[in-house]
């Protein structure tokens, strides 16, 4: 129940010589503190966990554990949430939420395997901001009811805040025999025919129990920690509704993200084969299918029709910029695709469009300095188009055209696939480490402002 404190929990054997009699060994992490267990590897550290976690979650517990050697397999029920240290994203996911104040939330037990192969593992992810969470935890989390119970080779291993907040340490079968010698080790545990799960706890000799088998365990309470999918369908995002348009999920809260162009732009950057094209055919055929009237003109840069299609666009603009403010049109959705090549090659009176430029009707085309003067005016106009466009993030920088700069420089934009410490400065962004989140298509950054948000982009195929 939310609120309550759990009973102690008994997890083995006690040898009492000074009373002549083996008692129950009875551990209450809840008033103390919680545990750690050190010891070598077969000495039954993983098993020592187990056994405290299948009690915690009888006391009423969500237990929640992180197993980067994959040890605890097989030992926890169903009723348990269980993380692969080798996931950060599930990882940090995890550790973020637990690290939440939650009022209320109910007393949870945070099962930690093999804290020395988690340490190798996440020391250079974000800077080893799980660690940081884990050794925060151990002070913080108990006003929310939270208790941690850490296994290691060593207790030096472990940081000392961890080790000081929680003051019951079971020492196994130690590493070495050295150990022993120097006080780091149990002295009526330490020969190799040592069972395991014989240890010394609190100055005595102790053996804790076997936990029960997975289909035996209680009910858990522990609310699972879902994974950042690989690919969003974008039947799993809400519809757009007018000019906010869903282009995946955070990466933080798996919470939908949404793009606002009610009165923007928005420059999508990425390098090749990155799935900038992808996002931008989402953006387009949800814009447009939102609001079926709404007009839309696209140009592909790369595509052999690029100038015929820029010069109709260069004379829609001209008609909406002469529009009266009184008398304000539609609002035009303006799709272009590879503005950079656009600007840069294939427009102007020379500019190769085979035989339909010679149609009666069909507007001149304008040179690459007139196209970009007259799209730099429409940017200027958001009441009366969005413009959405696509430019190579290799290559941007090296545009001299004024409409990249101009859309840059207004800092909304979706990064796609972007190298963290080259392509933010195009839009004078800084992102965060989120070593977590892999790269690849997909990935995306929604830079608004000086808000950086990792996304899972959405995939239509």
């Amino acid at each position: 129940m939310p609120g309550s404190t759990p009973a102690p929990i008994s997890i083995g054997l006690v040898d009492r010589p000074d009373r002549q009699r083996i008692d129950e060994l009875v551990i209450d992490p809840w008033r103390d503190g919680g545990l750690v267990v050190t010891g070598a590897s077969g000495s039954g550290r993983s098993t020592a966990l187990a056994a405290v976690a299948a009690a915690a979650t009888a006391a009423g517990a969500a237990v929640h554990a992180i197993d980067t050697s994959r040890s605890l397999l097989g030992l926890l029920g169903p009723g348990a949430d269980v993380v692969d240290g080798d996931d950060p994203d599930r990882t940090l996911r995890l550790l973020r939420r637990l690290a939440e104040p939650a009022p209320g939330r109910g007393p949870v037990l945070l099962v930690v395997d093999d804290w020395h192969a988690l340490r190798d593992r996440h020391e250079r992810v974000n800077r080893g901001e799980a660690l940081g969470i884990l050794s925060a935890l151990a002070t913080t989390g108990r006003r929310d009811g939270l208790r941690l119970a850490v296994s290691s080779l060593r207790a030096s291993d472990l940081p000392l805040a961890l080790t000081a907040a929680n003051p019951h340490h079971l020492r196994l079968r130690p590493t070495s025999p050295d150990e022993v010698l120097h006080g780091a080790g149990p002295a009526g545990a330490s020969g190799p025919g040592t069972p395991p799960g014989r240890g010394v706890l609190d100055g005595h000799l102790v053996q804790v129990a076997v936990p029960p088998p997975p289909h035996d365990w209680p009910t858990g309470a522990a609310e699972p920690t879902p994974a950042l999918p690989r690919s969003i369908h974008p039947a799993h995002l809400p519809a757009t509704n007018g000019w906010l348009v869903p282009i995946g999920v955070r990466a933080a809260d798996l919470a939908p993200a949404r793009v606002d162009l009610s009165d923007s732009h928005l420059l999508v950057i990425g390098p090749r084969r990155s799935g900038r094209t992808t996002v931008l055919e989402h953006l387009a055929a949800t814009l447009g299918a939102a609001a079926p009237g709404r007009p839309v003109l696209r140009v592909d840069g790369r595509r052999a029709d690029a100038p015929l299609r820029a010069a109709d666009l260069h004379a829609h603009l001209g008609l909406l910029l002469d529009r009266d403010r009184r008398d304000p049109p539609v609002r035009t959705l303006v799709v272009v695709d590879d503005l950079d090549d656009l600007l840069e090659s294939g427009l102007g009176p020379d500019a190769d469009v085979g035989d339909e430029a010679t149609l009666d009707g069909a507007p001149p085309i304008p040179t690459a300095a007139a196209f970009d003067d007259r799209l730099c005016a429409a940017l200027r106009r958001p009441d009366l188009c969005c413009v959405v466009a696509v430019v190579d993030a290799d290559s941007v920088g090296r545009c001299y055209a004024e409409a990249p700069r101009l859309l840059r420089s207004h800092r909304r934009a979706l990064l796609v696939d972007p190298d963290a410490e080259v392509h933010a400065a195009l839009v004078h962004a800084v992102l965060p480490p989120h070593d977590e989140v892999p790269r690849g298509p997909g990935s995306i950054w929604l830079v608004d402002g000086g808000r950086c948000v990792p996304v899972r982009g959405v995939d239509p195929s």
